[in-house]
């Protein structure tokens, strides 16, 4: 929080209004034992021991930080969300347009897959609705599957580019009624103490994508490569 404020500081002078919120973070597990590494509350000496659970965490974060009901209050209907390495995002009013017209409760903006974008997941349509399927959410056998079926359907073509337009009505909702059971992602990660030892540990994350089937009249927008740079 002190280094967020420190740079958010130059904006003092600004006609504008920042606001900032705390992501949780939950205790890594040893792969070994399958217990939490941390025996104890956080704290400056056991940071390592913890870690956020991924961009999905954003939707409960920002509605147990109150912000969703403050921007409610302030007559604000939606939000934009976009990913730490989204160079290229910014607010097109032309899809906000989309989307207020419409009465839609999520966008997410896709762009071409090209061969360098190995992450982001896969996008299908199940039961009428959009879903997104990430990597590590699967066996690597029944990925390699997915992805060939992937490849004959218009979503194979298709990158997430992680640029999300979110009715905060409908995410308050869908929080408070604890709807949004987003699939588990495990990643594995080796840390090391202060004493140098290290240990293999587990994470598991949530992508924030993924949040796109819980949502009513939810919709895709394909954008120029210009809106993802990464």
């Amino acid at each position: 929080d002190t280094e967020t404020e420190r740079v958010l500081s130059k904006y003092s002078d600004h006609n504008l209004k920042i606001f900032t919120f705390t992501q949780h973070y939950f205790p890594r597990i040893d792969k070994h034992t399958m217990t939490p590494l941390p025996t104890g509350p956080f704290s400056k000496e056991n940071a390592h021991q913890w870690y956020p659970p991924g961009h999905g965490n954003v939707y409960q974060s920002l509605v147990d930080s109150g912000l969703v009901e403050k921007l409610l209050g302030q007559g604000k209907e939606y939000i934009f969300i976009s990913n730490i390495d989204n160079l290229g995002a910014t607010v097109d009013l032309n899809i906000l347009y989309e989307i207020m017209c419409n009465d839609r409760e999520m966008c997410m903006e896709v762009t071409r897959r090209e061969r360098q974008d190995v992450a982001g997941g896969s996008l299908f349509e199940y039961l009428g609705k959009p879903k997104l399927l990430e990597q590590r959410s699967m066996p690597p056998k029944e990925w390699e599957k997915l992805k060939r079926l992937a490849s004959s359907s218009p979503f194979g073509t298709m990158f997430n580019t992680n640029n999300l337009w979110i009715s905060l009505r409908a995410l308050n909702r869908l929080a408070l009624e604890n709807k949004l059971l987003l699939d588990v992602l495990f990643r594995e990660k080796e840390i090391t103490d202060n004493t140098g030892v290290a240990t293999m540990t587990l994470q598991l994350e949530t992508a924030a994508g993924a949040a796109i089937e819980f949502f009513d009249n939810s919709f895709i927008v394909f954008v120029p490569r210009k809106r993802f740079l990464s």
